[in-house]
């Protein structure tokens, strides 16, 4: 909750944005603040439908193999950003208007994404998800009721 211009989180709710903010800033940082919030956001749409992906923010993105960047494979498990750097402070932004639900769902209610410099996967091709929103490289999926989740 915002107290006057501070923001005030618990413990677990800075824990909980933490993770968010950190695995948006690491999948969508070369699409600045607005690919942070997509992607953010898809963590929203996860935990409201948490039949597989997880209920809270660090459980949809410590899934195993949901979000790359957090898998210890992944070349980016180790990058960390610069407290300082412009695009992590826009990302803490981003991230916390998709946290707090303060800025709209821009995804339309994506779960999956993927980016082009990567073959579609399966669930893109298959009837099971429909194309929401495309932004720079990352194009967002929605589950068709009936055919997903995954």
């Amino acid at each position: 909750m915002w107290v006057g211009m501070e923001l005030m989180l618990t413990s677990q709710q800075a824990y909980e944005f933490g993770i968010g903010a950190l695995c948006a800033w690491r999948e969508a940082r070369g699409l600045g603040s607005e690919g942070i919030l997509h992607v953010a956001w898809t963590f929203n749409n996860r935990a409201d439908d948490p039949s597989i992906f997880g209920d809270d923010w660090p459980s949809v993105c410590l899934h195993h193999y949901q979000y790359s960047c957090m898998n210890a494979s992944d070349p980016q498990f180790k990058t960390f950003p610069v407290p300082a750097e412009a695009s992590w402070i826009g990302a803490l932004v981003a991230a916390l208007g998709a946290f707090l639900r303060s800025v709209p769902d821009p995804t339309d209610k994506s779960t999956m994404y993927y980016d082009t410099s990567i073959p579609a996967p399966v669930w893109a091709t298959d009837g099971s998800h429909m194309a929401t929103v495309n932004l720079g490289t990352l194009r967002f999926f929605r589950v068709v009721p009936g055919r997903g989740p995954v």
